[in-house]
């Protein structure tokens, strides 16, 4: 996810370091996805259930299988599972890129926002 995703690269240890402490495999508030083509995994999507709502994260693919609607593909799965679990609302971030995908398959936006990422200064303690 980290590597198709469009985070900075310095970013990268802090997430992994991040679903490594809360153990995101066997958590049971998320669910994870992986999308392939003939064995080779493509795409991911994410889930976590929390607060009365569903959220769908990380869903990249790589960009040599863009446009093949793999991405649609695999928000389908969390937005199949949440109402068995009694969850009713759902909520996810997108990217300019693909928020036409989102709007194709009935989500509706309600908003804008942006994503702040903080790191000190080389200098700091």
């Amino acid at each position: 996810m980290i590597s198709v995703s469009e985070v900075p690269d310095f970013t990268e240890d802090a997430w992994l370091e991040m679903y490594r402490d809360i153990d995101i495999i066997n958590h049971p508030l998320w669910r994870l996805y992986v999308g392939s083509i003939d064995g080779t995994p493509v795409s991911t999507s994410a889930l976590f259930l929390a607060a009365g709502v569903a959220g769908i994260h990380g869903v990249p693919t790589f960009p040599e299988y863009r446009g093949r609607r793999i991405g649609t593909a695999m928000t389908y799965p969390p937005l199949v599972y949440s109402p068995d679990q009694g969850y009713r609302v759902g909520a996810l971030f997108s990217s300019e890129m693909v928020v036409c995908i989102y709007r194709d398959i009935g989500l509706v936006g309600y908003g804008e926002g942006n994503i702040y990422i903080w790191q000190p200064p080389e200098d700091s303690p």
